[in-house]
């Protein structure tokens, strides 16, 4: 799913460094900030997918009941009415001020996917944006070679309410440091309180013997981080006057504490 803060533009480098590390292929994946869930589709396994804004993961369930194997084409698919073919602005302005008329699956699909730069209501997407945004959230659930996110269990909550089972892997996708924060289906802003993530983010290792990995730009300033891959990430969605932002993304390993 195209989403502000999406790793789509570097799975094909994180997600051989984090299949590489896991103990075993059942290692239970935990994605606790899952956005638009680009990074548990891509892993294999038992996985985990957890999101704060409810009304994705409602969207995300939404499309795990809908889609279907075909026999006569031995591919997975979804009904044509899955999603509406297009949103129109007048709909769009409707269903942004009347949420509560409508399922939260659909207040997902319009708030995000048919926004301009994925930011929540924030400014109405034609066709050509919706029809892009539709595709990349059907191949989430159409892969042939592996069942991306047709068997991933879903979450929707704060972080810090995971009962993350003993010994799993867990990759944390949170906001990034000095960015911003986060919102709720309502699309409300909460502030993002670093510190105690940071905390929690240790005693994952320290307590509950995960192996536990961050996406950031820059490295915690609390417990202790190694870093194991950094790269230029070109951010077309924050780009001004036609020049895309450049940051170096960077994937780090929680060591604990001390």
């Amino acid at each position: 799913m195209v989403y502000m803060g999406s790793k789509g533009g570097i799975l094909e480098q994180i997600i051989p460094i984090l299949e590489s590390r896991r103990r075993s292929p059942d290692q239970l994946f935990v994605d606790a900030f899952g956005g638009g869930f680009n990074v548990v589709t891509a892993m294999s396994g038992p996985r985990w997918g957890n999101e704060y804004n409810h009304v994705i993961v409602d969207m995300f369930k939404y499309l795990q009941e809908k889609v279907y194997f075909d026999e006569r084409t031995c591919e997975w698919c979804f009904p044509a009415d899955t999603f509406p073919e297009e949103v129109s602005k007048e709909d769009y302005l409707y269903i942004r001020s009347h949420k509560d008329e409508y399922p939260s699956w659909l207040i997902a699909y319009v708030g995000f996917c048919c926004s301009f730069k994925a930011t929540y209501f924030q400014g109405y997407a034609g066709k050509m944006y919706q029809d892009r945004n539709r595709a990349s959230i059907y191949r989430q659930f159409t892969m042939k070679y592996h069942s991306g996110m047709r068997d991933v269990k879903l979450f929707s909550g704060d972080y810090r309410d995971l009962q993350i089972p003993e010994g799993s892997m867990v990759y944390l996708d949170p906001p990034y440091f000095a960015v911003s924060g986060y919102k709720t289906g309502d699309g409300k802003s909460n502030a993002f309180d670093h510190p105690a993530f940071y905390r929690w983010a240790c005693s994952q290792v320290d307590d509950n013997h995960c192996d536990v990995y961050l996406s950031e730009y820059t490295e915690p300033d609390w417990g202790r981080w190694e870093l194991i891959w950094s790269n230029e990430k070109r951010n077309l969605m924050y780009s001004k006057e036609g020049a895309a932002v450049s940051h170096i993304e960077k994937l780090f390993k929680c060591l604990g504490r001390e």
